[in-house]
C-alpha cells in the first residue's frame, strides 16, 4: 500500500452472449435454400423430407410412368385400359413414398418453417452421413431456441484501488478486466472452460503487471477467486 495500490477481489465473470450467431449451425428462413434444408414441420429423418431416400424411389417410378405412357400413346384403345390402370397405381405409389411417417416436427406458429443446415463441410461425405451431419446441426439449433444451452462469455476482472497522491479519502474503485471470449457454448467440456478461465486469468496478470502492481500482490489477490454468472 506504500505506492497508494490495492487489489481488492479478483472474479471471473460468466454473462450471456446474446449476440453470438448460428450460422456454423445453419439459418432459420421462409424458403428452403439447400439441398438438405429440413420442412420444420416434420422430423429430419421424415420420408417427406426433400433430400430422402424416397425422393430417389419416386425420381425411378417417374422414369417407369414416362415409359407407361410412350407405350400408352401407340397402344390399341383395348391396351389403353391396362396402361392407365398401370399408370395410376404408380402414382398412387409416388404418393405412398413420400407420405408422412413421422410424428410432427419442432414448428409452431409464427416461427420459420424451414431450417438450412451448414453443409458446406460435409460435401466429401456420402449423402447418408451428410443427412446424419445436417439433423444433428438442426437439433443443436432447436437445443438451443428451447433454451436448453446458451452462448456465454467468459473473462476475468479485478477490482482495484489506485492513489497516486497517497489519500485514503480520494482512492477510486476501478474495475479492470481481460478482453474476455465469448460465443462460447455453455454446455463444452468443463476442462475446456476452466482453460478459458486460465487464460483470461493469465491476461489480467498482465494487465495488473503492466499498471505497477508487484508480483506479490497479484499472487496474494489471485489467491482467492470468485465466480460470477450474469
Amino acid at each position: 500500500m506504500q505506492n497508494g495500490k490495492r487489489i481488492l477481489s479478483v472474479t471471473i465473470t460468466r454473462e450471456i452472449d446474446s449476440g453470438a450467431d448460428i450460422d456454423y449451425l445453419g439459418q432459420y428462413s421462409a424458403q428452403p435454400e439447400y439441398p438438405y434444408a429440413i420442412d420444420r414441420h416434420h422430423t429430419p429423418q421424415c420420408a417427406s423430407q426433400a433430400y430422402s431416400a424416397a425422393h430417389a424411389a419416386v425420381d425411378q417410378l417417374e422414369r417407369i410412368l414416362g415409359y407407361l405412357n410412350r407405350q400408352r400413346l401407340a397402344a390399341s384403345p383395348e391396351q389403353n385400359v391396362a396402361f392407365s390402370a398401370a399408370q395410376d397405381v404408380l402414382l398412387t405409389a409416388q404418393d405412398d413414398c413420400l407420405a408422412c411417417d413421422c410424428p410432427g416436427g419442432y414448428y409452431t406458429r409464427n416461427q420459420y418453417p424451414y431450417f438450412n443446415p451448414n453443409a458446406q463441410n460435409y460435401t466429401d461425405l456420402p449423402h447418408e452421413e451428410i443427412i446424419r451431419c445436417c439433423s444433428a446441426n438442426y437439433e443443436r439449433a432447436e437445443a438451443l431456441d428451447r433454451e436448453a444451452w446458451c452462448f456465454i462469455g467468459i473473462r476475468a476482472q479485478a477490482e482495484i484501488t489506485i492513489d497516486e497522491n497517497h489519500h485514503r479519502s480520494s482512492w477510486a474503485v476501478q474495475t479492470i478486466h481481460s478482453g474476455g471470449l465469448y460465443g462460447i457454448e455453455s454446455d463444452s467440456d468443463p476442462d475446456y472452460l476452466s482453460e478459458i478461465e486460465k487464460e483470461e486469468l493469465d491476461e489480467l496478470r498482465s494487465i495488473l503487471t503492466s499498471l505497477g502492481f508487484s508480483q506479490r500482490a497479484i499472487a496474494v489477490a489471485f489467491k482467492t477467486v470468485a465466480t460470477r454468472s450474469r
